[in-house]
């Protein structure tokens, strides 16, 4: 069971304030569209909003006498908090409404530490194929080492669950592909006491929920490697375009329409790479050169002399989860995931050149459960419970 929890949500602040008197307003709507998430200001024309999921939105803020107002491209990052003011216009007419498009907000005022927070739409636009790589992107991060610390030193999280590997250490032991994540807190220096274990940083990713719509992805990729030093890198075929192959599928979507979702990713390896080795013998050949007298020697190689792949590796990645929200407008949500990820390797050994099925293969496996309950009992007052099971084969 894991007991560590991180935040998985933002929340949204900020005054209403009349644009001809800068008098504050008392009573403005404030409600985030889509959602279940609202406030009203108080006789500051203070509002906030707690328990919002990572995301884009947009803010309605509405005041009989004033213009509506609906901010859009409001970003809300994991646990950060977003300060929205708005200045409301006074009108005769109702209806009148006023699009304001909110700018991305580089500098936080809440921010006490080293906080690099990447949406889902940042990290569509770069070039990575794992979580790692994006972490290694930024400032004081080198090879899995926050600012000089060692690597065993990092606390992972996934949806504010720690998944740090136990017993080897240094590294995340669920991995989740780019694509799943909706939001990617990275802290690189002077964390909060929420994160115990961290010493040197800490990686909370925050994953997609499925919505109203249908949406899904599907892709291959494949690569080949090319020399003109075949006599060294034997059984490289330069015609060959898939020796290292890679799948990724992913759907996501309603299953009962505002109520339950599912998302669903996958993602398969199989990479030959380029060291191969001849098979000239099979395991089961057998040899004899203890005799003294020469003609009784004997070696059996019943092998087909085939290239076989002697630095492979097979990779696989399966993420499911589904989220309710049962109970319309009473602030209870909840969800549970599952995902496996199984890695089969070979580290190359020369011994084994003319003998490639003999070499040992190293496999491991990570099963990883989780469920997480979260209810927002009042406008000031939210809970989370976070359950998890993680069992490592290998």
């Amino acid at each position: 069971m894991g007991f560590l929890i991180g935040q998985t949500t933002g929340k949204i602040t900020g005054t209403i304030k009349d644009s001809e008197t800068n008098e504050a307003l008392i009573g403005v709507n404030v409600i985030v569209q889509g959602t279940y998430s609202g406030a009203a200001t108080d006789v500051d024309g203070a509002y906030y909003i707690l328990n919002i999921k990572p995301g884009t939105y947009t803010l309605i803020i509405d005041m009989i006498g004033y213009k509506q107002v609906k901010m859009e491209n409001v970003r809300i990052s994991v646990n950060r908090t977003s300060n929205i003011n708005v200045d409301l216009v006074p009108t005769v007419i109702q209806g009148e409404t006023v699009v304001v498009e909110v700018d991305a907000i580089t500098a936080r005022k809440d921010q006490t530490s080293t906080i690099k927070n990447i949406s889902s739409d940042q990290i569509d636009k770069l070039p990575v194929e794992n979580i790692g790589a994006i972490v290694g992107m930024q400032a004081g991060v080198v090879e899995g080492h926050f600012r000089g610390g060692r690597s065993n030193e990092v606390t992972y999280l996934i949806d504010g669950i720690q998944v740090d590997e136990v017993f080897g250490g240094g590294n995340a032991a669920v991995e989740i592909e780019p694509e799943v994540i909706q939001d990617l807190e990275i802290i690189t220096g002077t964390f909060n006491a929420e994160y115990g274990k961290a010493m040197s940083g800490v990686v909370n990713a925050v994953t997609k929920d499925g919505s109203n719509r249908f949406k899904g992805s599907v892709s291959r990729a494949f690569a080949n490697y090319f020399t003109g030093n075949k006599n060294i890198f034997i059984g490289l075929d330069n015609n060959q375009l898939d020796r290292n192959q890679d799948y990724k599928f992913q759907i996501s979507g309603p299953i009962i329409k505002d109520k339950v979702h599912f998302f669903i990713n996958t993602r398969t390896q199989d990479n030959k790479n380029h060291l191969n080795g001849l098979r000239r013998f099979n395991v089961t050949d057998s040899s004899n050169f203890y005799s003294l007298n020469p003609l009784e020697w004997y070696s059996e190689n019943s092998g087909d002399s085939a290239f076989v792949s002697m630095n492979g590796s097979a990779n696989r990645s399966i993420l499911g989860k589904l989220s309710f929200s049962l109970f319309s407008g009473s602030g209870i949500r909840f969800s549970t995931m599952y995902s496996i990820n199984e890695d089969t390797w070979h580290g190359y050994d020369h011994g084994f050149k003319y003998n490639p099925d003999g070499m040992g293969a190293s496999h491991r496996r990570t099963d990883f459960l989780s469920f997480h309950w979260n209810h927002l009992i009042s406008q000031k007052l939210f809970y989370d419970i976070k359950l998890s099971s993680m069992k490592n084969y290998g």
